[in-house]
C-alpha cells in the first residue's frame, strides 16, 4: 500500500511538471493542460485498481473494450499535442504498474519528460492563439482561403484548420492560430493597397435602397 502512495506521488509531481511545468508554459492552452491531468490520473487511478485487485489480464481488457466504445468530440489538435496525450497515458501505466521498482520508474519519468520537453521546439515559437472563424467564401486552395483570413483580420495566421464547409450557404468555418502579439495592422508580407477579396467587398457594401413604386389609380 506504501508503494502505491509513493508512486501517486511521483506520478502527480511528473504530470504537473509536464502540463504546468512543459506544456502551459510554451503552448498557453489551460484547457488541455487539464485534460492531460485527468487522462493520466484516470489511468493510474484505473491501472492500480486491476493490479491490485487479482481480477486478471482478461477483466482489464474488457473494461478497456467499452471505454473504447465512447467516442469523445473535440476540436481538431496538432501533432503536437497528441504526443503530449500520449506521455500522459504512459506515465499513467508507468507509475501505477511500477510500484516495485521504484528506481526505474523514476528514470522512466525522467526520460519521458526530457525527450518531450527537447523535441517539442514550440520555446522557439511565438506562444500562439487559436480563434474559430467562420467566413461567408468558399476557396478552393488553402493559400488563397489563407490570404483572406488575413486580409480580414488584418494579422498574420499561423496555421489554418478547416472544420466544415457549406457549399449551400457559400460559408467555410475554421480555426486559425494567431500569434498573441499579433498586431493590429495588415500582414507585413500583405501589399497596403491590396484588394480585399471578392467576397469581403460584397459583405461589406451598402444595401440600396429600395426604389419607390408609384402608387396605381383605378378608374371606373
Amino acid at each position: 500500500m506504501n508503494a502505491h502512495y509513493t508512486t501517486l506521488a511521483i506520478d502527480l509531481v511528473a504530470i504537473a511538471i509536464l502540463a504546468y511545468g512543459i506544456y502551459r508554459r510554451r503552448h498557453a492552452k489551460g484547457d488541455l493542460a487539464v485534460a492531460f491531468v485527468v487522462l493520466n490520473v484516470g489511468v493510474f487511478g484505473a491501472v492500480t485498481l486491476l493490479s491490485s485487485s487479482g481480477a486478471g489480464l482478461a477483466l482489464g481488457m474488457g473494461l478497456f473494450g467499452i471505454l473504447s466504445i465512447i467516442r469523445l468530440r473535440s476540436t481538431q489538435i496538432s501533432q503536437t499535442e497528441v504526443a503530449y496525450y500520449f506521455v500522459a497515458l504512459v506515465l499513467g501505466l508507468v507509475n501505477a504498474l511500477g510500484g516495485g521498482m521504484l528506481g526505474l520508474v523514476v528514470a522512466l519519468n525522467v526520460i519521458l519528460l526530457l525527450a518531450l520537453a527537447c523535441l517539442d521546439r514550440a520555446a522557439a515559437k511565438p506562444s500562439t492563439s487559436t480563434q474559430r472563424i467562420i467566413i461567408d467564401a468558399v476557396h478552393p486552395h488553402a493559400d488563397a482561403l489563407r490570404r483572406d483570413i488575413e486580409l480580414r483580420i488584418g494579422a498574420t495566421v499561423l496555421a489554418v484548420r478547416i472544420e466544415e464547409i457549406d457549399y449551400v450557404r457559400d460559408v467555410t468555418t475554421v480555426s486559425v492560430d494567431l500569434p498573441v502579439d499579433a498586431p493590429a495592422d495588415a500582414p507585413a508580407d500583405a501589399p497596403a493597397d491590396a484588394d480585399p477579396p471578392a467576397s469581403a467587398a460584397v459583405s461589406a457594401a451598402p444595401h440600396s435602397e429600395p426604389v419607390p413604386v408609384p402608387a396605381l389609380a383605378w378608374r371606373r
